[in-house]
């Protein structure tokens, strides 16, 4: 058991009236599902933790990834949940009420609600349109930069749509650097035409 763990267990039993810890009563109290029966083959995955600081969707879709094998056992997913807790977050796990935590879908309401200013905010068309080239970026490494952030869009773009915007975006790019490329000659140009001007011309001496 880690430190954040043990150090969380302790903060629940402390809460509980009497801190008897060898009663076995009160020790069915700490748990938040109790009667756990875990398969003998069953081998616990290793959890990507939750220390509270990242988007607690992706930490979701992480963990069922993880626990497919129990998928559809309430009790073992609520109760390996906390194995994929770090920190603050495991804290906040260890003082939950096993009055309010009856089904995986209370812990998940719980869950989002806790953290829910860390959601992602997934990006719309028009923050993809508004997307920069970076000064140091390649052509290439933002084409896939751009991509991979198309692919997180709400609603869901479809391959055609998704072509069509990249095609727009980078048109875009080529006729702003075409256009800054032509003001600049033009300027080049007019530069060397006023150096060349009657005035600027050295009369000769006799």
């Amino acid at each position: 058991m880690d430190h954040d763990k043990l150090f969380a267990l302790e903060e629940r039993l402390r809460a509980v009236e009497g801190n008897d810890w060898f009663n076995p009563m009160r020790a069915a109290e700490v748990c938040l599902v109790p009667n756990i029966v875990v398969p003998k083959d069953f081998r616990i995955p290793d959890f990507i933790k939750y220390t509270g600081l990242e988007c607690p969707n992706t930490h979701l879709r992480s963990y069922y990834n993880k626990i497919a094998e129990v998928i559809r056992d309430d009790k073992l997913l609520i109760y390996f949940f906390q194995d994929s807790l770090a920190g603050f977050a495991l804290s906040w796990y260890m003082r939950l009420d096993s009055v309010r935590i009856r089904s995986w879908i209370d812990l998940v309401e719980a869950f989002l609600k806790q953290y829910k200013f860390n959601l992602e905010i997934a990006p719309d068309r028009t923050s993809l349109m508004s997307m920069e080239k970076r000064s140091q970026e390649s052509a290439r490494a933002y084409a896939q930069r751009w991509r991979d952030e198309a692919t997180h869009v709400q609603p869901p773009l479809i391959e055609i749509e998704m072509v069509t915007l990249r095609v727009i975006k980078f048109f875009c790019i080529y006729i702003y650097i075409y256009i800054y490329i032509y003001i600049l000659v033009f300027v080049l140009k007019s530069t060397e035409i006023s150096t060349e001007s009657p005035l600027n011309r050295k009369v000769p001496s006799y």
